[in-house]
Parts: C-alpha cells; structure tokens; sequence
C-alpha cells in the first residue's frame, strides 16, 4: 500500500512557513555579535532631530539655527547592517508631510560608516544623493553629525545635526 506523503509535506511546511514569520518579527533588543558599539547606538532607537545649524553670515565662527519645530517630530529609522557592504537600510520621515526639506531631506536608502574609525557616516538618499558626514558625538542618545550639504542648486552650505532618542 502506498502512503499518502501530502499531509507530511504540508505540516514540514507549514513549521517552515511559522519559523520564517517568527524570525521576521523576533525582537531588535539583542543586537548580533558583529555589530560594533556605535552601529548598535544607531540602530537601537529611532533618532528625532534636536537642531539644525549653518554659520552665521557675518560671523562664521557662529552658528544660526534653521531647525523649524515641525523637524522635531520626523522619525530618523536607521536599520541594522545586513548588505554584504556593511550597510543597511535608513527612512527619514517627515510626519509633518510639509517640513522644509531643504533644511532636512527626508527620504529613504542605505547608511553606513564610511571609515573603520566609525567617524564618517555615508548615506545614499534614494531622493537625494549621497552624503558623507563627520561624526562629531554619537553615543546611546546624542548623534551629532556635520557636513557640506551639496544636494542643493544654491551654494553650498555648511550644515551641523544633532539628533537624539
């Protein structure tokens, strides 16, 4: 007598199929081995912007704040490094739907450390373009980065971020 194999194969899977949506909701609190301590910093909260500054024009030895109180309440989502590069996949959100995004530009790509230092923070913005920017703190609430926005038409500008959890 033959042996129907259908209902075997349909409870292996079935098992496969839960352990897959498991995994896929598992939680971010333990962060793998691999991950160094400032990627862990970037992805174990989403980041809200704190301040944004450029030099001030008659004094650049001074800063002048362009941050508007609706850049307060984007979500700044950077997620674990899982490409083979070492980079992984960021969204800056703008829950205002109307902040100015020459400020700040929102949208979505890739982020990594451009250096083994961890002091360069590269960002590809599907939007936008690439970034490079220097690190100036990041610790488990303060990430604070500077650099040239080129993105623009206008001159380019000198643009310092603090972001915080």
């Amino acid at each position: 007598m033959k042996k129907n194999k259908l209902p075997l194969l349909a409870l292996a899977a079935t098992a496969l199929a839960a352990a897959t949506i498991t995994g896929c909701f598992k939680s971010n609190d333990s962060q793998p081995a691999s991950l160094t301590k400032n990627q862990v910093f970037m992805v174990q909260k989403p980041w809200a912007i704190r301040s944004i500054t450029i030099p001030k024009k008659n004094d650049s030895t001074q800063d002048s704040s362009i941050f508007q109180p609706c850049h307060s309440k984007a979500g700044i989502y950077f997620g674990q490094p899982v490409y083979s590069d070492g980079s992984g996949a960021f969204a800056y959100l703008d829950s205002a739907k109307g902040c100015d995004s020459n400020a700040f530009h929102y949208g979505q790509g890739r982020w990594l450390f451009a250096t083994a230092a961890e002091d360069s923070l590269a960002t590809l913005n599907y939007s936008y373009g690439i970034s490079v920017m220097k690190v100036l703190a990041l610790n488990d609430s303060v990430l604070q980065v500077r650099f040239i926005d080129s993105m623009r038409n206008a001159p380019k500008i000198l643009k310092t971020i603090t972001f915080v959890h």
